[in-house]
C-alpha cells in the first residue's frame, strides 16, 4: 500500500496494517479509545518530521514496517551528533506536551475525553524514552556511547543495555497475568519489544 501527502511518500506493508487493526481491537476491548492511541502514534511522527524539517531534512519516504516505523531522508549522514539526538527525542517530547496540554484541559473543563487523550501521550513519549534499542530511547542512547567508543562497541552496548532494560518489563507482565487473568497487554508489548530488538538491532527514527 502506498499514497502521497503534500509530496510525502507514505508506504505500508500488508502485515503492518494488520498489525494496527489488531492493536485497534485490542485497545477497544480494554475500554481505551484507540482514535487517541493514533493521534498519539500520529503526533509521534510528526514530532520527528517537524524536528528533521528544522535542520532542512525533509524526509522523501515514510515506511510503515511489521515492527517499525522508518523515516527515510537524504541527509540522515550529513548531520550531527547533537542534531540526530534532537530528532529523536522530538517524538517523545511532542507526545509529552500533548499529554500535559490534554491534562491541563482536563483539570479545567472536567471532560473525560480529555483525559482519555492524556494517557496514551504520556505513555508513548515515557516508554519511547526507555533505553531499548527499537526505541527512541535506545537510538539515543547509542549516540551518546558513539560520541566515546567505536560504532561497534555501541551496538554492543545499546544491546544489552536492552535486554537488561526488558528483563523487569518481562517479569512485571508474568506476575500481570498471574494477578489478572486478562491483562496480557504488558507481556505482549515485552514480546513483541524482544522480536523488535533481534530484527531491528540499532536503526534510525522509528
Amino acid at each position: 500500500m502506498e499514497f502521497n501527502i503534500r509530496g510525502l511518500k507514505i508506504v505500508a506493508s500488508f502485515e503492518s496494517v494488520a498489525l494496527l487493526a489488531f492493536t485497534l481491537i485490542l485497545f477497544e476491548s480494554s475500554g481505551n479509545c484507540s482514535a487517541w492511541t493514533i493521534l498519539a502514534v500520529v503526533l509521534h511522527e510528526f514530532g520527528h518530521i517537524f524536528a528533521m524539517c528544522v535542520f532542512k531534512s525533509k524526509p522523501q519516504k515514510v515506511c510503515l514496517g511489521n515492527l517499525n516505523v522508518a523515516i527515510i531522508d537524504q541527509k540522515r549522514y550529513e548531520r550531527s551528533f547533537e542534531q540526530d539526538i534532537f530528532i529523536l527525542f522530538s517524538g517523545p517530547f511532542a507526545n509529552i506536551i500533548a499529554s500535559l496540554v490534554f491534562y491541563v484541559f482536563y483539570l479545567v473543563l472536567h471532560e473525560d475525553w480529555f483525559f482519555r487523550a492524556f494517557l496514551p501521550n504520556i505513555f508513548l513519549g515515557i516508554f519511547n524514552l526507555l533505553p531499548i534499542i527499537c526505541l527512541d530511547g535506545g537510538q539515543i542512547l547509542f549516540y551518546i556511547i558513539c560520541t566515546k567508543l567505536d560504532e561497534t562497541k555501541a551496538k554492543k552496548i545499546t544491546f544489552v543495555t536492552s535486554a537488561l532494560t526488558l528483563t523487569p518489563l518481562t517479569i512485571l507482565g508474568i506476575f500481570m497475568i498471574l494477578g489478572n487473568k486478562t491483562n496480557f497487554s504488558l507481556i505482549l508489548l515485552s514480546i513483541y519489544l524482544l522480536i523488535a530488538i533481534f530484527i531491528k538491532r540499532v536503526d534510525i527514527y522509528s
